[in-house]
Protein backbone atom coordinates (compact mmCIF):
# COMPACT_ATOMS: atom_id res chain seq x y z
CA UNK A 1 0.00 0.00 0.00
CA UNK A 2 1.33 3.44 -0.94
CA UNK A 3 2.04 6.04 1.74
CA UNK A 4 -0.87 8.18 0.51
CA UNK A 5 -3.30 5.26 0.88
CA UNK A 6 -1.86 4.42 4.31
CA UNK A 7 -2.54 7.98 5.46
CA UNK A 8 -6.07 7.81 4.09
CA UNK A 9 -6.76 4.53 5.84
CA UNK A 10 -5.36 6.03 9.03
CA UNK A 11 -7.96 8.82 8.71
CA UNK A 12 -10.69 6.29 7.97
CA UNK A 13 -9.81 4.10 10.94
CA UNK A 14 -9.65 7.12 13.25
CA UNK A 15 -13.21 7.98 12.19
CA UNK A 16 -14.32 4.37 12.65
CA UNK A 17 -12.82 4.28 16.15
CA UNK A 18 -14.95 7.30 17.03
CA UNK A 19 -18.01 5.25 16.11
CA UNK A 20 -17.26 1.75 17.43
CA UNK A 21 -14.91 -0.16 19.67
CA UNK A 22 -13.42 -2.47 17.04
CA UNK A 23 -13.03 -6.12 18.03
CA UNK A 24 -12.58 -7.73 14.61
CA UNK A 25 -11.56 -6.76 11.08
CA UNK A 26 -12.13 -8.86 7.96
CA UNK A 27 -11.15 -8.21 4.33
CA UNK A 28 -13.40 -9.38 1.49
CA UNK A 29 -12.12 -8.64 -2.02
CA UNK A 30 -11.94 -4.83 -2.12
CA UNK A 31 -14.02 -4.36 1.01
CA UNK A 32 -12.91 -4.14 4.63
CA UNK A 33 -15.43 -4.95 7.37
CA UNK A 34 -14.97 -3.50 10.87
CA UNK A 35 -16.96 -5.22 13.64
CA UNK A 36 -17.45 -3.31 16.86
CA UNK A 37 -19.43 -2.29 19.89
CA UNK A 38 -21.24 1.02 19.25
CA UNK A 39 -19.95 4.18 20.89
CA UNK A 40 -22.66 6.23 19.20
CA UNK A 41 -25.98 5.54 17.45
CA UNK A 42 -26.11 4.35 13.85
CA UNK A 43 -27.39 7.77 12.80
CA UNK A 44 -24.53 9.54 14.58
CA UNK A 45 -21.99 7.09 13.13
CA UNK A 46 -23.31 7.85 9.67
CA UNK A 47 -22.82 11.59 10.17
CA UNK A 48 -19.28 11.09 11.49
CA UNK A 49 -18.23 8.88 8.57
CA UNK A 50 -20.09 10.95 6.00
CA UNK A 51 -17.75 13.88 6.55
CA UNK A 52 -14.59 11.88 7.36
CA UNK A 53 -14.32 9.32 4.57
CA UNK A 54 -12.22 10.47 1.56
CA UNK A 55 -14.09 11.24 -1.66
CA UNK A 56 -12.85 8.11 -3.45
CA UNK A 57 -14.09 5.76 -0.71
CA UNK A 58 -17.58 4.84 0.44
CA UNK A 59 -19.11 3.04 3.40
CA UNK A 60 -22.11 1.10 4.65
CA UNK A 61 -23.20 0.65 8.28
CA UNK A 62 -25.16 -2.44 9.35
CA UNK A 63 -26.60 -3.39 12.71
CA UNK A 64 -26.18 -6.98 13.92
CA UNK A 65 -27.31 -8.16 17.36
CA UNK A 66 -26.66 -4.75 18.88
CA UNK A 67 -23.22 -4.38 17.28
CA UNK A 68 -22.30 -2.29 14.24
CA UNK A 69 -20.52 -3.50 11.13
CA UNK A 70 -18.88 -0.72 9.12
CA UNK A 71 -17.85 -1.68 5.59
CA UNK A 72 -15.35 0.48 3.69
CA UNK A 73 -14.79 0.12 -0.05
CA UNK A 74 -13.21 2.13 -2.89
CA UNK A 75 -15.52 4.29 -4.96
CA UNK A 76 -13.37 5.19 -7.94
CA UNK A 77 -15.04 5.89 -11.28
CA UNK A 78 -13.62 5.48 -14.77
CA UNK A 79 -15.03 8.41 -16.73
CA UNK A 80 -13.75 6.91 -19.98
CA UNK A 81 -16.49 4.30 -19.76
CA UNK A 82 -19.15 7.02 -19.46
CA UNK A 83 -17.68 8.83 -22.46
CA UNK A 84 -17.37 5.70 -24.63
CA UNK A 85 -20.95 4.61 -23.87
CA UNK A 86 -22.25 8.13 -24.59
CA UNK A 87 -20.49 8.17 -27.98
CA UNK A 88 -21.74 4.69 -28.87
CA UNK A 89 -25.29 5.64 -27.86
CA UNK A 90 -25.09 8.83 -29.88
CA UNK A 91 -24.04 6.77 -32.92
CA UNK A 92 -26.70 4.08 -32.38
CA UNK A 93 -29.53 6.62 -31.94
CA UNK A 94 -28.31 8.59 -34.95
CA UNK A 95 -28.22 5.39 -37.00
CA UNK A 96 -31.79 4.52 -36.00
CA UNK A 97 -32.91 8.11 -36.59
CA UNK A 98 -31.90 7.99 -40.25
CA UNK A 99 -34.39 5.18 -40.93
CA UNK A 100 -37.19 7.40 -39.62
CA UNK A 101 -36.54 9.48 -42.74
CA UNK A 102 -36.40 6.33 -44.89
CA UNK A 103 -32.64 6.75 -45.36
CA UNK A 104 -30.16 3.88 -45.20
CA UNK A 105 -26.74 4.96 -43.84
CA UNK A 106 -25.28 1.58 -44.75
CA UNK A 107 -25.66 2.53 -48.41
CA UNK A 108 -24.40 6.06 -47.90
CA UNK A 109 -22.76 7.03 -44.56
CA UNK A 110 -23.40 10.70 -45.30
CA UNK A 111 -27.09 10.01 -44.67
CA UNK A 112 -26.31 9.65 -40.96
CA UNK A 113 -26.71 13.42 -40.72
CA UNK A 114 -30.45 12.95 -41.15
CA UNK A 115 -30.63 11.05 -37.88
CA UNK A 116 -29.09 13.85 -35.82
CA UNK A 117 -32.37 15.62 -34.86
CA UNK A 118 -33.73 12.45 -33.29
CA UNK A 119 -30.42 11.48 -31.69
CA UNK A 120 -29.83 14.88 -30.10
CA UNK A 121 -33.43 15.02 -28.87
CA UNK A 122 -33.52 11.56 -27.27
CA UNK A 123 -30.13 12.00 -25.61
CA UNK A 124 -31.19 15.40 -24.30
CA UNK A 125 -34.32 13.89 -22.73
CA UNK A 126 -32.54 10.88 -21.22
CA UNK A 127 -29.52 12.93 -20.18
CA UNK A 128 -31.63 15.58 -18.44
CA UNK A 129 -33.32 12.87 -16.38
CA UNK A 130 -30.04 11.31 -15.20
CA UNK A 131 -28.11 14.56 -14.70
CA UNK A 132 -30.91 15.75 -12.39
CA UNK A 133 -30.46 12.56 -10.34
CA UNK A 134 -26.70 13.17 -10.24
CA UNK A 135 -26.93 16.72 -8.90
CA UNK A 136 -29.65 15.76 -6.44
CA UNK A 137 -27.43 12.98 -5.09
CA UNK A 138 -24.45 15.34 -4.79
CA UNK A 139 -26.56 17.98 -3.05
CA UNK A 140 -27.65 15.45 -0.42
CA UNK A 141 -24.23 13.91 0.15
CA UNK A 142 -24.93 10.71 -1.80
CA UNK A 143 -22.05 9.48 -3.94
CA UNK A 144 -23.20 8.91 -7.51
CA UNK A 145 -21.71 8.30 -10.93
CA UNK A 146 -22.20 10.39 -14.03
CA UNK A 147 -24.79 8.94 -16.47
CA UNK A 148 -24.09 5.67 -18.25
CA UNK A 149 -25.91 5.70 -21.60
CA UNK A 150 -26.80 2.24 -22.90
CA UNK A 151 -26.53 1.68 -26.68
CA UNK A 152 -28.84 -1.05 -27.90
CA UNK A 153 -30.24 -2.15 -31.30
CA UNK A 154 -33.84 -1.23 -30.55
CA UNK A 155 -36.57 0.98 -31.97
CA UNK A 156 -34.85 4.04 -30.49
CA UNK A 157 -31.24 2.81 -30.55
CA UNK A 158 -30.81 2.72 -26.79
CA UNK A 159 -32.08 1.17 -23.58
CA UNK A 160 -31.87 4.52 -21.81
CA UNK A 161 -29.36 5.76 -19.29
CA UNK A 162 -28.63 5.19 -15.62
CA UNK A 163 -26.54 6.58 -12.82
CA UNK A 164 -25.12 4.39 -10.07
CA UNK A 165 -25.22 5.48 -6.45
CA UNK A 166 -23.67 3.39 -3.74
CA UNK A 167 -23.71 3.72 0.00
CA UNK A 168 -26.44 4.81 2.37
CA UNK A 169 -29.35 7.20 2.01
CA UNK A 170 -29.23 9.84 4.79
CA UNK A 171 -32.95 10.49 5.29
CA UNK A 172 -36.37 10.62 3.66
CA UNK A 173 -35.69 14.09 2.26
CA UNK A 174 -32.61 12.87 0.38
CA UNK A 175 -34.48 9.76 -0.79
CA UNK A 176 -37.40 11.84 -2.06
CA UNK A 177 -35.20 14.40 -3.83
CA UNK A 178 -33.18 11.64 -5.48
CA UNK A 179 -36.32 9.94 -6.78
CA UNK A 180 -38.37 12.91 -7.94
CA UNK A 181 -35.61 15.04 -9.52
CA UNK A 182 -35.01 12.79 -12.55
CA UNK A 183 -38.62 12.25 -13.69
CA UNK A 184 -39.63 15.90 -13.28
CA UNK A 185 -36.56 17.22 -15.11
CA UNK A 186 -36.81 14.55 -17.79
CA UNK A 187 -40.50 15.34 -18.24
CA UNK A 188 -39.79 19.05 -18.68
CA UNK A 189 -37.23 18.13 -21.34
CA UNK A 190 -39.80 15.82 -22.98
CA UNK A 191 -42.43 18.58 -23.04
CA UNK A 192 -39.99 20.99 -24.68
CA UNK A 193 -38.84 18.41 -27.25
CA UNK A 194 -42.42 17.36 -28.00
CA UNK A 195 -43.56 20.94 -28.59
CA UNK A 196 -40.62 21.63 -30.91
CA UNK A 197 -41.16 18.36 -32.77
CA UNK A 198 -44.87 18.93 -33.28
CA UNK A 199 -44.09 22.39 -34.65
CA UNK A 200 -41.77 20.96 -37.32
CA UNK A 201 -43.15 19.94 -40.71
CA UNK A 202 -42.84 16.25 -41.51
CA UNK A 203 -43.97 14.24 -44.51
CA UNK A 204 -43.82 10.50 -44.77
CA UNK A 205 -40.94 9.64 -47.09
CA UNK A 206 -41.85 8.02 -50.40
CA UNK A 207 -41.76 4.27 -50.47
CA UNK A 208 -42.64 3.81 -46.80
CA UNK A 209 -45.33 1.23 -46.23
CA UNK A 210 -46.91 0.69 -42.83
CA UNK A 211 -45.33 1.95 -39.67
CA UNK A 212 -45.93 2.23 -35.96
CA UNK A 213 -49.15 3.52 -34.49
CA UNK A 214 -48.44 5.35 -31.25
CA UNK A 215 -50.85 5.63 -28.37
CA UNK A 216 -51.40 9.25 -27.38
CA UNK A 217 -50.92 10.06 -23.68
CA UNK A 218 -53.09 12.92 -22.34
CA UNK A 219 -50.06 15.18 -21.87
CA UNK A 220 -48.88 14.60 -25.43
CA UNK A 221 -52.39 15.41 -26.69
CA UNK A 222 -52.47 18.68 -24.70
CA UNK A 223 -49.13 19.74 -26.15
CA UNK A 224 -50.36 18.94 -29.67
CA UNK A 225 -53.22 21.41 -29.11
CA UNK A 226 -50.84 24.18 -27.99
CA UNK A 227 -48.56 23.42 -30.95
CA UNK A 228 -51.58 23.54 -33.33
CA UNK A 229 -50.61 20.13 -34.68
CA UNK A 230 -52.96 18.88 -37.40
CA UNK A 231 -51.17 15.96 -39.05
CA UNK A 232 -51.32 12.20 -38.68
CA UNK A 233 -47.55 11.65 -38.65
CA UNK A 234 -45.13 13.17 -36.17
CA UNK A 235 -41.56 14.36 -36.66
CA UNK A 236 -38.85 12.12 -35.12
CA UNK A 237 -38.08 14.94 -32.67
CA UNK A 238 -41.66 14.73 -31.37
CA UNK A 239 -41.23 10.94 -31.18
CA UNK A 240 -38.24 11.50 -28.88
CA UNK A 241 -40.52 13.55 -26.63
CA UNK A 242 -43.12 10.77 -26.70
CA UNK A 243 -40.43 8.27 -25.65
CA UNK A 244 -39.47 10.58 -22.79
CA UNK A 245 -43.06 10.58 -21.53
CA UNK A 246 -43.23 6.78 -21.66
CA UNK A 247 -39.93 6.56 -19.77
CA UNK A 248 -41.29 8.99 -17.16
CA UNK A 249 -44.37 6.85 -16.59
CA UNK A 250 -42.39 3.61 -16.35
CA UNK A 251 -39.89 5.13 -13.92
CA UNK A 252 -42.56 6.70 -11.72
CA UNK A 253 -44.36 3.44 -11.03
CA UNK A 254 -44.17 3.13 -7.21
CA UNK A 255 -42.30 -0.17 -7.16
CA UNK A 256 -39.03 -1.26 -5.56
CA UNK A 257 -36.10 1.05 -6.28
CA UNK A 258 -37.61 2.74 -9.32
CA UNK A 259 -37.84 6.53 -9.08
CA UNK A 260 -41.50 6.25 -8.12
CA UNK A 261 -40.50 3.71 -5.48
CA UNK A 262 -38.04 6.20 -3.96
CA UNK A 263 -40.70 8.92 -3.93
CA UNK A 264 -43.49 6.84 -2.40
CA UNK A 265 -41.19 5.14 0.15
CA UNK A 266 -40.19 8.60 1.37
CA UNK A 267 -43.85 9.65 1.63
CA UNK A 268 -45.34 6.66 3.47
CA UNK A 269 -44.36 3.89 5.88
CA UNK A 270 -42.27 0.91 4.78
CA UNK A 271 -45.12 -1.54 5.36
CA UNK A 272 -47.64 0.46 3.32
CA UNK A 273 -45.10 0.95 0.55
CA UNK A 274 -44.41 -2.79 0.26
CA UNK A 275 -48.15 -3.51 -0.11
CA UNK A 276 -48.61 -0.87 -2.81
CA UNK A 277 -45.44 -2.00 -4.60
CA UNK A 278 -46.77 -5.56 -4.82
CA UNK A 279 -50.23 -4.45 -5.98
CA UNK A 280 -48.84 -2.21 -8.75
CA UNK A 281 -46.49 -4.95 -10.00
CA UNK A 282 -49.32 -7.43 -10.34
CA UNK A 283 -51.64 -4.85 -11.90
CA UNK A 284 -49.15 -4.02 -14.67
CA UNK A 285 -48.71 -7.72 -15.50
CA UNK A 286 -52.48 -8.31 -15.51
CA UNK A 287 -52.96 -5.26 -17.76
CA UNK A 288 -50.61 -6.77 -20.34
CA UNK A 289 -52.40 -10.13 -20.27
CA UNK A 290 -55.84 -8.51 -20.62
CA UNK A 291 -54.66 -6.46 -23.62
CA UNK A 292 -53.38 -9.61 -25.32
CA UNK A 293 -56.72 -11.33 -24.70
CA UNK A 294 -58.55 -8.52 -26.52
CA UNK A 295 -56.03 -8.63 -29.39
CA UNK A 296 -54.13 -5.50 -28.38
CA UNK A 297 -50.39 -5.16 -27.95
CA UNK A 298 -49.74 -5.82 -24.27
CA UNK A 299 -46.19 -7.14 -24.64
CA UNK A 300 -44.58 -4.08 -23.03
CA UNK A 301 -46.70 -4.41 -19.88
CA UNK A 302 -46.11 -8.15 -19.60
CA UNK A 303 -42.34 -7.75 -19.82
CA UNK A 304 -42.34 -4.74 -17.50
CA UNK A 305 -44.77 -6.44 -15.10
CA UNK A 306 -42.47 -9.46 -14.76
CA UNK A 307 -39.52 -7.16 -14.09
CA UNK A 308 -41.56 -5.22 -11.53
CA UNK A 309 -42.33 -8.40 -9.63
CA UNK A 310 -38.61 -8.90 -9.13
CA UNK A 311 -38.14 -5.23 -8.23
CA UNK A 312 -40.91 -5.37 -5.62
CA UNK A 313 -39.56 -8.54 -4.01
CA UNK A 314 -36.11 -6.96 -3.83
CA UNK A 315 -37.54 -4.41 -1.42
CA UNK A 316 -36.23 -0.94 -0.77
CA UNK A 317 -33.31 0.08 1.49
CA UNK A 318 -34.30 2.15 4.50
CA UNK A 319 -32.79 5.61 4.90
CA UNK A 320 -30.53 6.02 7.93
CA UNK A 321 -33.00 8.46 9.45
CA UNK A 322 -36.39 6.88 8.84
CA UNK A 323 -38.20 8.81 11.54
CA UNK A 324 -38.30 12.45 10.43
CA UNK A 325 -41.22 12.83 8.02
CA UNK A 326 -41.22 14.82 4.80
CA UNK A 327 -42.30 18.44 4.86
CA UNK A 328 -45.65 19.40 3.34
CA UNK A 329 -44.03 21.03 0.28
CA UNK A 330 -42.33 17.78 -0.75
CA UNK A 331 -45.50 15.77 -0.19
CA UNK A 332 -47.38 18.10 -2.54
CA UNK A 333 -44.58 17.84 -5.12
CA UNK A 334 -44.74 14.04 -4.81
CA UNK A 335 -48.48 13.96 -5.46
CA UNK A 336 -48.00 16.30 -8.44
CA UNK A 337 -45.20 14.11 -9.80
CA UNK A 338 -47.41 11.00 -9.73
CA UNK A 339 -50.25 12.96 -11.38
CA UNK A 340 -47.97 14.18 -14.19
CA UNK A 341 -46.66 10.64 -14.66
CA UNK A 342 -50.24 9.41 -15.00
CA UNK A 343 -50.77 11.98 -17.77
CA UNK A 344 -47.97 10.18 -19.65
CA UNK A 345 -49.82 6.86 -19.60
CA UNK A 346 -51.51 5.25 -22.57
CA UNK A 347 -52.91 1.69 -22.36
CA UNK A 348 -51.48 0.62 -25.71
CA UNK A 349 -48.24 2.59 -26.28
CA UNK A 350 -47.62 1.25 -29.77
CA UNK A 351 -48.85 -1.17 -32.42
CA UNK A 352 -47.43 -2.03 -35.79
CA UNK A 353 -49.24 -1.29 -39.03
CA UNK A 354 -47.38 -3.27 -41.66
Amino acid sequence: MELRDMLRFSEIENAINRCIQVYDVKADRKKIHYFGIPKVTKKEAFEILRYSIPEDYNFVIQEFHGDLIITIFPDKRNLRINLILAILTFLSTTFVGTFMFNANPMENPALLMRGLPFSISIMFVLGAHEIAHYFSAKRNGIKASLPYFIPFPSLIGTMGAIIIHRGMLPNKKALFDLGVSGPLTGLLASILVTFIGLSLPFEVPEGVEGGIILGVPPLFYLISIFASFQGNYIHPVAFAGWVGMLVTFLNMLPVGQLDGGHVLRAMISKRSFEKISSIVSNFVLILGIVLLLINKNGSLWIVWGILLLFFSRGGHPDPVDDEVELDLKRKIIGILAFFLAFLCFTPVPFETNI
